[in-house]
Parts: structure tokens; C-alpha cells; sequence
């Protein structure tokens, strides 16, 4: 009697994993699947596209999953941030100083600091500009001596000295991104591999019933059988997963066409901080990390697929906005995105949106609920 062994059908499945499970399954794939065995059994030419495929999402998973100096870069920032604040807030108390050298001194410092005010609200480049500016300012000879008669020197070298390290740190960052950069998205990607994967185990199908009807070699079927025995394992296991998760379907073998589902609602679902409750829409604490959460399977990302898309925050009752700075997103996926909440807008209301693109046409989606900013 004919074995009926195949590597079973799991289009619908593999669709439904996260990134990074998604990226496990097809690993796991890879290491069950020897190149040699390939060769020899004639489906290297689709070994190798789906090999070709996964390491591009190689490159793309590892560059959603943010860097090693994310962390890192958002402490010195808020450092500097810190002693901007700290030297700008000494300088305009006193202007209420009744010695009248230190109110004069303050009085010439402010007109030196005004270009530079709102440096700390600004992206991590203009900060770092305008603090530069700043501090070679207040070290002419004109506004020397006023920043000595309020005896804020120490203060001017220790910003100077945080501006330099988060530099230094930030464009080590930058060549890092430069070294991962893709032109693709993981849900692009995604997909381009499971249509390698499918090739794959199809070929492998093929070659495993040919033996089966015609040479009926014992090394063959060991091997081949071995194989899908081994992918089927990797299957089942998905489909494990999605069943405790609610998301599980019936699996079939090759034969049987799946069904198509109905396409998830692109929508933002919860917005909230990190270390808060999750779901809790109120209370997101302004220049600390955010979650963003959504469905319908897209990512952030911009027209060319390259960067993060626009994370916008706009007053409730105003048309005042402000675009979260790329460098402030984090971390993104097809679930949702961690950001840096917008650091210098007043306490109150907020609405949210989000604008990228989704199957190559722009999408902007506004969060339903209002936050609350802290």
C-alpha cells in the first residue's frame, strides 16, 4: 500500500504566530532541513529561496527589535535634559533676585539662552545642536563673567560634558542602524517566506511520493520520511501554541485548500505607559516609555520601509500637535510599537494617531479613547 506521508498544510497557522515566533518556526525548519539532503534529493533550487527569503527576515526581525544603546541613549538624554532645565530654571529665578549684579546677570543670560528654550522638547539631534550652541554662547566673553556672578560655571561644564557622552553614544547607535538597514517590513517579508516555505515542503512532498510509487528506495523514504516527520512536529507545536492562545485551527494535510479568514480590524487598541497598569488610558507620564497596541497585523513604518512611520499627539480641544521624534520609537512590530512619550506638552487631554503604511497605501489610524498626560 502507498505511504501517504506529507509535511501538513499550516499557510493559516504560521500567519498567525508573532514575529518572533514566526522566525523561531522557520530557524527550526532550516536546522531540520540539511543542504546536502537537498541537493541530493533535487529541491535545492527551492531550498534556497526559502533560505534567501529567511535571512532577509533575519535582518528585518533584528532591526524591529531596537539596540543595545536604546536604554542607554534615553538615561543621558534625560541627564542633559535635566541640567538644561536645572541651568535654564536657576537663571530665570533670578530675575526676581533683589541684589541687583545677580539680577543683571540673569537678565543678560536670558536674552543668551532665549534661541534655545524649548531645546530639551526637540529631537535628540536638535538637542544636541542647540545645546552645543548654547554652551559655546554662555562661554564668550560677553556672558562669561554673568554666569560666574550667579555661579553657575560647574553647571555649564557638567551640560557640556552630558551633551559629549550622549553624543558619542548616540552616533555609535547610529552606525549600528547603518550596518541593519533593509528595505522591506517584516509583514512583506513575512510573507515572502511562508511562499518559500510552502515551495519547500511541497517539493518535498513530491519527491517523497515519487519514491513511494516508483523507486520504493528504503534510504529515501528514511530520510525524506525523517524530514517531514520532523516538520510536521514543528506544525503541530505551532498549532499547540495558537490553541492555548484561542487562535488554533483544525491542521490538514497539503491536500485540502484552507479556508480563508476574515481579515482582522486595523485598529489602535490601548495606548499606556509601561510600568503602569496595562489598558489604563489615563495617566501616560510624558517623556517615559509607552506601549502602543493594535490589530490587523501591519507595522509602523514609512513609505519606503526603511524607518518608523508618525506617532502624532494632539491637544483635545486645539489643533496644536507634535510628532513623536524616530529615534524616541523604540521598538516595533505587527502587534503594536514601545515609544517615548512626547516630553514637553502641558498636562491634560490628548488624542493619538498613527500614520504608516499598510500593503503599499498610507494608513492613519486615531486611538478612539483620549489619554491623559502626567
Amino acid at each position: 500500500m502507498t505511504n501517504t506521508k506529507k509535511v501538513l498544510t499550516c499557510a493559516t497557522q504560521i500567519g498567525l504566530l508573532r514575529n518572533g515566533e514566526h522566525f523561531q518556526f522557520n530557524q527550526d525548519v532550516i536546522e531540520d532541513v540539511p543542504q546536502e539532503v537537498a541537493e541530493t534529493y533535487h529541491f535545492d533550487t527551492q531550498y534556497a529561496a526559502y533560505v534567501s527569503m529567511f535571512e532577509q527576515e533575519d535582518l528585518v526581525y533584528k532591526q524591529n527589535q531596537g539596540y543595545a544603546s536604546t536604554v542607554e541613549i534615553t538615561t543621558k538624554n534625560n541627564k542633559r535634559n535635566r541640567l538644561f532645565l536645572f541651568l535654564k530654571s536657576i537663571i530665570d529665578s533670578y530675575m526676581y533676585c533683589p541684589k541687583e549684579e545677580k539680577y543683571k546677570a540673569a537678565d543678560l543670560l536670558q536674552y543668551a539662552i532665549k534661541p534655545y528654550r524649548r531645546a530639551n522638547s526637540k529631537s535628540y539631534s536638535e538637542i544636541t545642536a542647540e545645546i552645543t550652541n548654547l554652551v559655546q554662547t554662555l562661554k564668550l566673553e560677553k556672558y562669561a563673567a554673568a554666569v560666574t556672578v550667579l555661579e553657575l560655571d560647574y553647571a555649564v561644564e557638567l551640560l557640556e560634558e552630558a551633551n559629549t557622552d550622549f553624543n558619542t553614544t548616540y552616533k555609535a547607535r547610529s552606525s549600528e542602524k547603518h550596518g541593519r538597514k533593509v528595505q522591506t517590513n517584516m509583514q512583506k517579508i513575512r510573507q515572502d517566506v511562508d511562499e518559500a516555505f510552502l515551495e519547500l515542503v511541497s517539493a518535498i512532498n513530491v519527491m517523497y511520493q515519487a519514491n513511494e510509487m516508483v523507486q520504493k528506495d528504503e534510504e529515501t523514504r528514511t530520510v525524506l520520511g525523517g524530514i517531514i516527520d520532523k516538520i510536521n512536529a514543528l506544525i503541530v507545536e505551532v498549532n499547540d501554541k495558537l490553541t492555548r492562545r484561542g487562535q488554533g485551527t483544525k491542521t490538514e494535510t497539503t491536500e485540502t485548500p484552507s479556508t480563508p479568514e476574515e481579515p482582522a480590524k486595523l485598529e489602535i487598541t490601548a495606548v499606556y505607559s509601561k510600568v503602569k497598569d496595562p489598558y489604563d488610558a489615563t495617566g501616560i507620564t510624558r517623556g517615559k516609555e509607552t506601549l502602543m497596541e493594535w490589530t490587523g497585523g501591519f507595522e509602523l513604518v514609512n513609505e519606503k520601509g526603511d524607518g518608523p512611520g508618525k506617532i502624532v499627539v494632539i491637544a483635545e480641544n486645539s489643533s496644536i500637535e507634535e510628532v513623536v521624534p524616530a529615534e524616541d520609537i523604540l521598538a516595533r512590530s505587527n502587534k503594536g510599537c514601545e515609544f517615548i512619550m512626547i516630553r514637553d506638552f502641558a498636562e491634560g487631554n490628548y488624542k493619538i494617531r498613527i500614520e504608516t503604511y499598510h500593503e503599499g497605501k498610507p494608513l492613519s489610524l486615531e486611538y478612539a479613547k483620549i489619554i491623559k498626560l502626567v
